[in-house]
């Protein structure tokens, strides 16, 4: 047994911040690809939270006693499906591509042919299988005892994506 003093902060899917690719990659399919396949109907949630609402979370951790010796999920304000994750990284993104719902064997299989495929992003037969989870979690323990409200998981994704933007657009200008 130690004797440290801790807190777990468990974020979960972290969006906005750099060497996070999970957004990134949804877009880059998107940008090259008229579809976007989702294993099922696409209705497993997620509850991404955004970079800066992690950072605040942290900030105010360090600054409260009562954290300590607790696990606090770090999630954004409210759950969506994949297929609406999709859909508003599309949108934010200003493209047009489609998700299209397959079944779990048939996206699986094209999961192994990505990495032959010039320009989409790779897919592990892992990741395929957690696109079927759901990923809805309770918050209130962010919003209580971190007094920290974060922003709901489409402002959260919008905001990453323009500022993604923004960084490539000023490298291709610079």
């Amino acid at each position: 047994m130690s004797d440290l003093k801790v807190t777990l902060l468990h974020p979960t899917m972290i969006v906005g911040a750099p060497g996070l690719n999970n957004i990134e990659r949804i877009v880059n399919v998107a940008r090259v690809s008229p579809i976007i396949p989702l294993p099922g109907d696409g209705a497993s949630t997620i509850q991404p939270v955004e970079a800066a609402d992690v950072v605040q979370a942290v900030i105010a951790c360090m600054n409260n006693s009562d954290t300590i010796g607790k696990t606090i999920v770090l999630a954004g304000h409210g759950a969506i499906t994949y297929r609406q994750l999709i859909e508003i990284c599309v949108d934010a993104a200003g493209l047009n591509c489609k998700v299209v719902n397959l079944p779990y064997p048939l996206v699986w299989l094209l999961s192994i042919l990505t990495p032959l495929a010039p320009g989409i992003p790779t897919i592990g037969r892992d990741e395929v299988q957690r696109l079927l989870e759901d990923k809805d979690f309770d918050i209130e323990d962010m919003l209580k005892l971190l007094g920290v409200k974060p922003k709901t998981v489409e402002v959260g994704i919008r905001s990453a994506i323009e500022n993604a933007l923004k960084k490539s657009h000023n490298k291709s200008n610079g």
